[in-house]
């Protein structure tokens, strides 16, 4: 068994300070007594009304090493992505810690607080993918770091007033893929803050109304 620890991350937003989000642009939130959180896998503990629509996940990232006989092949490794229907692996090519294969199939439900334990199923699970797929890499772990999926039902961000509350906002629910919309988060909380509005389907009735993830 092996563990890993998340790092802990809280960001609070009062109504009638400056705030910066990721594209740079600063606004001023106007109405008084007013907070929106950001605080990625422990929203629904902050907000218990959230528990129902949040699932925080741990996910695992592991790092192999190359064949020495197939070096040249493994650097020339591109971004990729296998099964997405499924398992979801993807992986990158060679960085400090290895080459990075991994699964976006959600973990199991996440306690930030306390460690993750590996389980040596999950070492052979991905260990026998990178053997029958990855044949420039060595089939053996070298390395892992895990992370925090906040997922909602059915995968779309979630922006919106917090259920029963005039006075707290909630931006985020990634659900795995938060990082590639990064510099518009920022712009999205902005506006809802602001009463501009967001996309429907970031919206708490819209995940009410799913059925499942289909992000």
């Amino acid at each position: 068994m092996r563990s890993g620890r998340a790092a802990k991350n809280h960001s609070i937003c009062q109504v009638g300070r400056r705030c910066s989000p990721s594209s740079g642009r600063s606004f001023d939130a106007q109405a008084p007594a007013v907070t929106s959180t950001a605080s990625a896998s422990r929203a629904s503990s902050l907000l218990p009304e959230l528990g129902e629509h949040l699932r925080p996940t741990w996910q695992i990232e592991w790092f192999f090493a190359a064949r020495p006989e197939r070096v040249a092949d493994a650097e020339r490794l591109p971004g990729w992505c296998y099964d997405l229907a499924g398992a979801g692996y993807y992986g990158f090519g060679p960085n400090d810690d290895g080459y990075k294969v991994s699964s976006h199939e959600l973990g199991e439900t996440a306690d930030p607080d306390r460690p993750l334990e590996i389980a040596d199923d999950d070492i052979r699970k991905i260990e026998t993918f990178v053997e029958r797929r990855l044949p420039c890499l060595e089939p053996r772990v070298v390395g892992h770091r895990t992370c925090l999926y906040t997922n909602s039902r059915d995968g779309n961000f979630l922006f919106d007033r917090a259920p029963g509350r005039s006075d707290c906002f909630v931006a985020g629910a990634g659900s795995g893929h938060a990082f590639k919309f990064a510099p518009v988060l920022g712009d999205w909380a902005r506006d809802l803050i602001e009463g501009r509005g967001v996309p429907e389907e970031f919206t708490l009735a819209a995940h009410l109304a799913g059925s499942g993830r289909v992000v």
